[in-house]
């Protein structure tokens, strides 16, 4: 019986110290897998966090940037459709416009300066076929209540018949 009972312990033992082993390779291999799983997982995390930054700065950024174009719009588009409409209206067929800018940049936009503009001014190129036509339209312009002066900041000759033409025309700030 002394026998029998050590020869059990012993293979029991070899057995039950076999089946430990074994169950610590399976768990081995099942951690590893979850491990590395996790790892992934904490990489794109880390990558997500940075990207949410990067857009939450853009975001910022953006209303800001809407915030200012907005505050100009506020405050002179119903002024600058009235000026535009009473220019157009008064436009004779002779002349073809190529540019209309209402309150012109001063300076280029740049990243982190507030934006500069020249406010109560117009700036109108175009070309011109018939030069009495744009000399009559020009008093037209200057007789309008709201226009300071009319300047003609650039005139020549195209071709034979066309004229190509910059005013710049100061508005009153009512």
């Amino acid at each position: 019986t002394n026998f029998k009972q050590q020869r059990f312990f012993s293979q029991f033992s070899m057995f039950g110290l076999g089946f430990v082993l074994f169950l610590l390779l399976i768990n081995f291999f099942v951690f590893n897998s979850y491990y590395s799983t996790v790892e992934e997982m904490k990489q794109t995390a880390a990558v997500n966090s940075n990207q949410k930054e990067k857009l939450l700065t853009l975001k910022t950024l953006v209303e800001q940037k809407q915030k200012t174009v907005d505050d100009i719009l506020k405050k002179s588009s119903s002024k600058s459709s009235y000026y535009i409409d009473a220019i157009a209206t008064s436009l004779p067929n002779t002349l073809q416009l190529s540019a209309l800018k209402y309150q012109p940049l001063t300076k280029r936009i740049k990243k982190n300066n507030p934006i500069q503009l020249k406010k109560e001014e117009l700036i109108i190129s175009g070309i011109s076929t018939d030069s009495d036509l744009f000399s009559d339209w020009i008093q037209k312009i200057e007789s309008l209540d709201w226009v300071v002066a009319v300047t003609v900041a650039d005139y020549g000759a195209v071709s034979k018949n066309n004229s190509e033409f910059t005013l710049k025309i100061e508005l009153s700030d009512e």
